[in-house]
């Protein structure tokens, strides 16, 4: 088909990925098997182990090779998606409660908006406080964003 991406490497990926689930499954039935320092199931434990190993590094290789090399994130678009998420809310409950919180999150989402933008339209924060405490770049930095709620909260 025109057009159509073929999903062969990432399936393959998968397949190789349930072998492994298979393999660690028989590695851990041989362990809990075996008896004190003689582990007569060290045989299947090794061959399993090293085949996992094998097949993963084939199978890495080529789907790194296949389907990883080249991929751009577009900004643009996870900047925005960060944006609208409704995890944000979070911070509101944090410095407002959760029933408060809530309310906030729903109306952003029925009415298509930003948390920052309802937030700001209740008077819960002001554009600046909201464009701060809103900001997901900022909630990756654990110690600026205590440092802005405790700001916000004292």
């Amino acid at each position: 088909m025109p057009g159509k991406i073929n999903p062969c490497i990432p399936e393959m990926m998968m397949q190789v990925c349930f072998d492994v689930y298979g393999n660690d499954q028989a590695i851990t039935f041989a362990v809990d098997r075996g008896e004190l320092d003689l582990n007569i199931w060290e045989p299947i434990i090794l061959k399993n182990i090293f085949d996992s190993f094998s097949i993963l590094t084939k199978c890495i290789t080529l789907f790194t090779e296949k389907c990883l090399n080249g991929i751009e994130a577009n900004k643009e678009v996870c900047l925005k998606n960060a944006e609208n998420s409704l995890s944000l809310s979070v911070v509101i409950s944090s410095l407002f409660g959760y029933q408060v919180a809530n309310k906030v999150a729903l109306e952003a989402y029925e009415k298509n908006q930003t948390l920052r933008e309802v937030a700001a339209k209740k008077g819960l924060l002001s554009e600046t406080e909201a464009a701060e405490l809103l900001n997901p770049e900022n909630l990756i930095d654990s110690v600026k964003m205590q440092h802005l709620l405790n700001s916000k909260i004292n």
